[in-house]
């Protein structure tokens, strides 16, 4: 059995520590991004995804957001592959090329 810290959010908004209690919970897999790689376009916050060769803009739902990452909620699948550089010249359909693939 392993401990980790446990913070909370409640309804109100209001961070809490739970401290000392035992809990069981199921953890999803989760669909992080670089910071760098959000394109916000007019309220909308956008990520480009490499297809055939090509940008294609999508539309995603963020959650937890921090300097360096962003949750991504909805939007993109696992297995996509996200341009996270060079995003504010990138259009509908530009050609790319990947330099570098993680």
């Amino acid at each position: 059995m392993s401990s980790i810290l446990v913070v909370s959010e409640t309804a109100t908004g209001k961070s809490i520590q739970m401290l000392g209690l035992v809990a069981k919970f199921k953890c999803k897999t989760l669909i992080v991004v670089p910071s760098e790689a959000i394109v916000p376009e007019m309220g909308v916050d956008k990520l480009f995804l490499y297809k055939s060769g090509k940008a294609q803009p999508v539309s995603v739902v963020t959650g937890i957001r921090t300097e360096a990452a962003v949750q991504i909620v909805d939007g993109i699948k696992q297995g996509d592959t996200v341009i996270v550089s060079g995003t504010l010249q990138l259009r509908m359909g530009l050609p790319v090329v990947l330099d570098n693939v993680n």
